[in-house]
């Protein structure tokens, strides 16, 4: 026998046969293919929800060798909430400016005329002979102004004859107007160059003060003073500061008139004269919370003065006279007074 015949006869595999190896195969293949798809979902989801809670997987795995810059990024929120507190303490920085600018107005203001009529010293005479200087006084002030100064006149404190005072004059245009004087009509200088008066009390400004600078004011001012020194060396005169006007009047504002004041009471010490001096009627008259003209001495219309006012300002007035210097011709104006007197 040959060699081929002793050995079994070899199965022929049939088509049905291969094809049951071949779904076995892709059974495996499935299953083994399923479960590296689930297992790199769940890997995917895990990495997913770690990025979403801000931080990789490699991070969660070593969290406490990251957690202080993780604290770092919770402190964000903190150092941003700062923020605003920073913008709202900035108001709180500029709020005490603004308080200090406001109030600090009336401070540096107030006191320089607050010092120029309570700080009047008292001459040393008895007081019988003050009472006569001040009556000698009201007889002898000529009072040069506008319609405000005209009221001493008006009120009955002083002569008409001793009033040069009308509606409307203003320093820049008091020469424009004429006045009776010798028995005509005069230019104010050459009405106090004929008179020749012990005394003179300057009142302008309310028709000034809405027209011309305050320097424009303070220089016609000082003019007017210089001219009047001219022609009569020997008076004594008293500048008095603007008046003030009610709160709320629309004429002009309370602090017009005080940088006014002011710029003129620095002009009349600037002179260095004992017969120029400077009169505080504003704060004579002004209302000392409001810094407004009192209503107890407003008129209608809260800018002219009523007559208790007048008598004020005179009473105030009367003491600056005082510290003046006691000429020839207030002498003489005393002796007349006094013949007057012992007339009657």
């Amino acid at each position: 026998m040959s060699a081929n015949k002793n050995k079994p006869a070899e199965r022929k595999k049939s088509p049905g046969h291969i094809l049951s190896y071949i779904g076995v195969y892709l059974a495996v293949f499935a299953s083994a293919l399923g479960i590296a798809l689930f297992m790199w979902g769940e890997y995917k989801n895990d990495n997913i929800s770690h990025i979403v809670k801000g931080e990789t997987s490699w991070a969660a795995e070593s969290k406490p060798a990251y957690s202080t810059p993780k604290e770092t990024k919770q402190e964000t929120p903190e150092n941003s909430q700062a923020t605003p507190i920073a913008t709202t303490e900035k108001p709180s920085q500029t709020t005490p400016e603004y308080t200090i600018t406001t109030t600090e107005k009336p401070s540096q203001t107030t006191p320089e005329y607050t010092i120029t009529t309570t700080t009047t010293p008292k001459p040393d005479l008895p007081e019988t002979l003050l009472q006569q200087r001040h009556e000698m006084y009201k007889d002898n002030i000529v009072i040069v102004g506008d319609s405000i100064a005209s009221g001493f006149a008006l009120c009955g404190y002083i002569p008409i004859k001793n009033s040069y005072a009308k509606g409307n004059i203003a320093t820049w245009n008091i020469h424009d107007y004429t006045f009776k004087c010798g028995g005509r009509q005069m230019d104010i200088t050459d009405a106090i160059a004929y008179l020749q008066p012990a005394y003179i009390y300057m009142s302008m400004g309310m028709n000034d003060v809405n027209m011309i600078s305050e320097e424009e004011f303070v220089a016609s001012y000082q003019k007017e003073i210089e001219n009047f020194l001219k022609v009569s060396p020997r008076s004594n005169i008293v500048v008095a500061s603007i008046t003030p006007i009610t709160l709320g009047n629309k004429f002009t504002s309370q602090w017009v008139i005080l940088a006014y004041n002011e710029a003129l009471h620095k002009m009349v010490n600037s002179l260095k004269l004992d017969n120029v001096k400077f009169f505080d009627a504003y704060s004579l008259l002004c209302d000392p919370l409001t810094l407004g003209l009192n209503p107890d001495y407003a008129a209608e219309d809260g800018i002219h003065i009523f007559k208790p006012g007048f008598n004020k300002l005179l009473n105030g007035v009367l003491h600056i006279y005082d510290t003046m210097p006691y000429t020839d011709k207030c002498k003489a104006a005393m002796k007349e007074y006094l013949k007057g007197t012992s007339k009657n």
